[in-house]
This record gives C-alpha cells, structure tokens and sequence, in this order.
C-alpha cells in the first residue's frame, strides 16, 4: 500500500494550503529552505492517520488522499469543523476503482451516511468511518493502511525514551512466544533494546543484516550483542550492547551518542516495516557525524524495503544520491506551499549527481522558497 496523491487544506483565514502532491510509492525525498512548510507537511500526514483511527483530534481542515492497495485505488476526502464542543466531521466521502469501474463506499454528510449505497443510522460525527466501519471488509484496507504509517521523532527526549531499558512482562513474553510475527512487533512499539532483542531470538538472519551494517557505518565497533539486565523488577529487561576496539568495557545503549542510537534506530524501523508501511523521517541527517551521513540512501538500495518512505534533508549528500524524480520541492508564499516534483525541475538539473544539489539551489523555485 502506498499514498498516490496527497492534498491537505487548513480551513481557517491564513491557514496552511497545501498544493495536491503525487507521491512515489517507495522514496519520496521533500527539499526546501528552511520554514518552507516540510516538517509541517510531514506532520500533516500523520495526524491524517492518527485522526483516521480516531487517536488524535483535528482542527478545520480538508484531507484528499489516494491511496493503492493490491491494484485498486482507494479515493478519501474528509472535510472537518472544530466547534466548541470538539471534532465535527461535516463531509465525507470513500471510493474504490478498479480497473472497469469506480464504487462508492461512505457518503457523508452531517448525519446523511451512507455505506456501500445503504444508509446508516445516526453514527458519531465526531469519528471517521475508517474507525466506525474498521471491521467491515471494504474498510479493512484502509484500516490497516493507516494503523501503518510510521512518525519517527529524533528529539532529544523521543531518543531517550526508546533507547532506555524496559520491563517486558509475563503477557508480552508469552504473546511472543506463541505468536512471532513481525507485524505484532510493529503494532507493539516497544523500546529499541527490546526489540531487538526479540529479533536476535526469533529473526537472527534479519538481526544479523542490522548489526553487519551498523558495525560497516561504524567501523570502531568489534562487538555487538543483546543480552537480559538484572533489575529488581518481575520480568525480563533486555538491553543492547556495543564493543568497542580498543576498549574493553561494554556500553549499552542507552550510553551510546544520540547520532549512533539514531542509526541503529533507523536500520532497525526500515528492516521491521509491515508491508506497506509508510515511514516518515523529518531531516535524518540532524545529529549525524560526517561519517555516518551517507548511510541512508544506500542502504535503501541495499535493502528495498517494500514500504513507502517519506524523508525531509538539507544534506548535499543525500541530494545529491537520491535522483531528481524522486525530490519534491517546496515553496512557500505566506500560507501557501506549493510542491514540484523534480522531475519538472530537472530540465535545469543537468545528468552529472555530483551537480544536482548545486544546481537545485541556484534555481529560482528553490532559492527564492519562501515569499
């Protein structure tokens, strides 16, 4: 599954106006200056999933998006008014084409519902049909589709909180146990010393790819290994650990630089992704050292996770490795932003990669960002 279009309008004087953006279903690189509308943009997107499944409330806004599944386009648009009282959805509307034909799934309107062509009685104005009707099998999809879309945060605090040890108790061990399935492990959440851990017992082979491309990032490390931590607490408490060369203490985790926590985070979301996951990463390359800045884009090549990433960067490096038709550029004028694909830029662009990143900030679009 992956988002084909994307529109996202704020419904409030001055508010935030997206332009309609068509999106690759695997890499999606967004470039701009800074305060051109990206981490907004990004966050635009996943609030729209949060809000689907009924986790987060939403401002007046108007969400269109397309989205494939197994060939078949599914179409959503969601017009919402947020009144004194809380979240009111005014309008909505759920499509699916096929190949011959387009079906129309929800219509809505007020207390007006109707689904598959049949109205519906009075239901909650206040939640998506995407949560109202997740267990109808026309629904299903799209369910899952955003129960699958992934925000990494790299604050300071985000980083603390899932490189600390945590306590994994009797129901979680015993639930994976009798269930090893990567997508219980997405659906979780859990921290990144046990999730790990979970791997080394019951995917070693996918374990195995994170830790050989971790040491090949960060040639220092001699030794890697996850093991149980004593705490005074019932349960198990796994931890992550490096060996240094030259060193003969281990240091866990938790103890590790924010860059290389932040590296062994990513490897591990982008080899863990449910298919047809999204994952989104806004400016990746923040609190990376020269060293290690590079991993990214080939990595991906190396990996070809079937998901949908979504990634912000100001790095000449990772511009310059990802090709234009991949790029979307933002430009803002007050509350408008308007998005080009690179491909309407890479007349201007020229063959040599070396050249992109040079020739993208000398253009207009890109240099004058921000009016």
């Amino acid at each position: 599954m992956a988002i084909l279009s994307y529109k996202y309008n704020e419904i409030l004087e001055g508010g935030w106006q997206f332009s309609n953006v068509e999106l690759d279903g695997k890499l999606n690189l967004m470039v701009g200056g800074t305060g051109s509308g990206k981490t907004r943009f990004l966050n635009t997107i996943f609030n729209m999933a949060l809000f689907a499944l009924n986790k987060h409330p939403s401002s007046n806004a108007e969400w269109d998006v397309k989205i494939e599944h197994d060939g078949n386009v599914y179409a959503w648009s969601i017009t919402i008014d947020r009144t004194p009282e809380g979240t009111v959805i005014t309008k909505e509307k759920l499509s699916k084409r096929t190949k011959d034909k387009e079906d129309v799934i929800v219509e809505r309107e007020g207390f007006d519902f109707k689904f598959n062509g049949k109205p519906l009685p009075k239901l909650s104005e206040r939640e998506s049909s995407i949560y109202l009707l997740k267990n109808e099998e026309l629904i299903k999809p799209l369910s899952q589709f955003f129960s699958r879309v992934m925000r990494r945060y790299f604050s300071e605090d985000a980083l603390r909180q899932t490189c600390t040890l945590h306590v994994l108790d009797d129901k979680t061990l015993k639930k994976f146990e009798s269930t090893v399935d990567l997508n219980e492990l997405f659906a979780m959440d859990l921290g990144l010393n046990a999730k790990l851990w979970f791997l080394d017992k019951h995917f070693p082979e996918l374990y195995s790819v994170i830790c050989e491309y971790y040491k090949d990032i960060f040639p220092f490390i001699r030794q890697v290994k996850v093991k149980k931590e004593k705490v005074p607490f019932p349960g198990v408490t796994p931890g992550f650990f490096i060996k240094e060369k030259k060193v003969d203490n281990w240091i866990r985790l938790d103890q590790l630089s924010s860059g290389m926590q932040k590296v062994l985070l990513i490897l591990t979301d982008i080899c863990t992704l449910p298919e047809g996951a999204t994952y989104i990463i806004d400016e990746y390359e923040n609190s990376l050292g020269i060293n290690a800045i590079d991993f990214f884009p080939d990595f991906l090549t190396e990996f070809q996770p079937d998901a949908q990433i979504i990634v912000t960067s100001h790095h000449p490096y990772l511009i310059n490795n990802i090709h234009p038709n991949n790029w979307f550029v933002f430009h803002r004028k007050g509350s408008e932003v308007i998005i080009k694909r690179g491909t309407e830029l890479s007349k201007s662009l020229g063959k040599s990669k070396q050249q992109y990143f040079i020739n993208l900030i000398n253009d207009p679009f890109y240099a004058e960002g921000i009016e």
